[in-house]
């Protein structure tokens, strides 16, 4: 068989160079990545889904205030709304490498100066989401909280936009690249890897989607991903390279 090599742009923002390859080939029938797992075999992981919420007010200047409408308090009762249901919606399901889905309130902007009632606010929540979770199950979520919180304010008013970057991973453990793989682990390290989940998210699950089956396999400790010091160790390099090759072997020939 074939072997293919590609390094790819983009991964750290839009994933573009992946993408690309997903939609135009070359197509493969499997794939590893080899981002940092310290030589484990990672065969699962979260996706990410970001939720952008802009609440609607109504401006006016701050001394008289009941002639507006304030966009951030209005916020607030989103907020309210997000840790109070948002957590049950996603405690529902559990993955047995990954645990739960989480959420994190991660950016929010409101207000021009304060002489005036504000009347926009936006709040952005990233979701690191389980396989079986999409974009459009985290919409729903949403649109549910927004829906609940203006039954009750009949002034509420707020426009929900989604985005989604990559999706969750989830391979078999049966899978032959997960098993010429481990082979070659033990061969070249002399141990059994351990087949893990992450909590950060990879390309391997933008080929996943596109039919590739894939896992990510490689030299160094995602610890040390945007640290101050970055480093990986060199001999964990070299025995990358060679676990790399066996594996091609063993697959292709």
């Amino acid at each position: 068989g074939d072997l293919i090599f590609t390094g790819v742009v983009g991964e750290e923002w839009d994933s573009k160079g992946t993408s690309y390859i997903a939609k135009n080939g070359p197509k493969a029938d499997m794939a590893v990545v080899g981002e940092p797992t310290k030589l484990e075999i990672c065969i699962a992981h979260k996706g990410i889904v970001r939720a952008t919420i802009t609440t609607i007010g109504k401006a006016a200047h701050s001394s008289v205030p009941h002639l507006g409408i304030n966009a951030i308090s209005k916020m607030g009762k989103v907020i309210r709304a997000i840790e109070e249901e948002l957590p049950k919606k996603l405690e529902g399901k559990s993955h047995p490498l990954l645990g739960k889905s989480t959420y994190s309130l991660g950016v929010i902007n409101g207000g021009v100066q304060p002489s005036i009632v504000p009347d926009k606010c936006s709040l952005t929540v990233d979701l690191r989401v389980l396989p079986g979770i999409w974009i459009e199950d985290v919409k729903e979520y949403f649109e549910e909280i927004l829906e609940k919180i203006k039954r009750e304010d009949p002034e509420f008013k707020a426009e929900l936009s989604m985005y989604s970057r990559q999706p969750p991973l989830d391979t078999s453990e049966s899978h032959p690249i997960v098993q010429a793989l481990k082979r070659s682990v033990n061969e070249i390290v002399g141990r059994m890897p351990k087949v893990t989940g992450a909590p950060f998210d990879t390309d391997a699950s933008i080929l996943a989607n596109a039919g590739i089956p894939s896992v990510v396999c490689g030299a160094g400790d995602v610890r040390y991903a945007h640290a101050a010091v970055e480093l990986v160790p060199v001999g964990e390099v070299i025995a990358a390279a060679k676990i790399f090759t066996l594996t091609a072997v063993e697959i292709c020939c």
